[in-house]
């Protein structure tokens, strides 16, 4: 038995990176995992990979910036697996720039991960 076995997890920015790296962990340790990001093929991808371990996953494809999207994602994974037992907001937006170049509002806005929605 794994040590969340029973257990809901929801991941935002599961598709990529670390995302990945912590939706495995999840799935390996016994959790059902929500699996949130902006691109349906990187989190099908990781879907696949939680199915091979024996795991379980839903995809939900949306922006966590947009509330509508969260929510939609929330209600489709409590609606599939039970009540959420574990957030982890892995989403984060950032770019290669020279430190002098950026602004407070670039800093906050790269922070809440919106970078994608203004710039």
């Amino acid at each position: 038995m794994g040590e969340l076995d029973g257990k809901v997890a929801f991941l935002t920015g599961a598709g990529s990176g670390v995302g990945v790296g912590i939706a495995l962990a999840l799935a390996k340790a016994g959790a059902k995992v929500g699996l949130m990001g902006r691109t349906r093929e990187t989190l099908e991808e990781t879907h696949a990979k939680i199915r091979v371990l024996g795991g379980q996953s839903l995809v939900s494809v949306g922006d966590c910036t947009i509330r509508d999207d969260v929510n939609r994602a929330v209600a489709a994974t409590e609606k599939e697996f039970g009540p959420i037992w574990a957030l982890v907001t892995n989403a984060y937006q950032a770019w290669r720039t020279n430190v002098e170049d950026i602004t407070d509002e670039v800093l906050d806005l790269s922070l809440r991960g919106c970078i994608h929605n203004t710039l």
